[in-house]
């Protein structure tokens, strides 16, 4: 065999499996990745200790979304240590329960859908109203 029959084997070769690898990966689903949630609401809310003083917690919410139907949602203070989880509703809204914190905390928010995928994080920084203030 000429080395030109050789390198013409070796290119048929090589061309029959890129064929082969790419009628292979042609069957397998789209990847369609898992958005990060959207900008929650951060709500002040007065609270009673124990003793009866008054202090200030938060209650984090998100709008409805579909990716986020029936999905856990966690609620992590980073700069506390602290955080929270929510079942998000069939619509894909949630309301969290009381939030330690105080503004200008990093709040970091995820969560993981219904089918166990876990969306990208993002980080707000606490405010009253809709956090769009990124973490720096």
């Amino acid at each position: 065999m000429t080395i030109s029959s050789r390198r013409s084997l070796f290119q048929q070769a090589g061309l029959c499996s890129l064929l082969l690898f790419g009628v292979a990966s042609s069957c397998n689903s789209n990847f369609i990745p898992v958005p990060p949630p959207g900008n929650p609401t951060f709500e002040p809310i007065q609270i009673a200790d124990v003793m009866g003083a008054s202090r200030q917690v938060w209650q984090v919410s998100g709008s409805p979304n579909d990716a986020m139907k029936n999905a856990r949602v966690s609620v992590f203070n980073v700069s506390l240590g602290l955080g929270v989880l929510v079942k998000a509703t069939p619509t894909g809204g949630y309301t969290s329960g009381v939030l330690e914190g105080t503004e200008g905390d990093k709040i970091e928010l995820f969560y993981q859908s219904a089918t166990s995928e876990t969306s990208p994080s993002i980080c707000r920084r606490l405010q009253a109203g809709v956090g769009t203030m990124p973490c720096k």
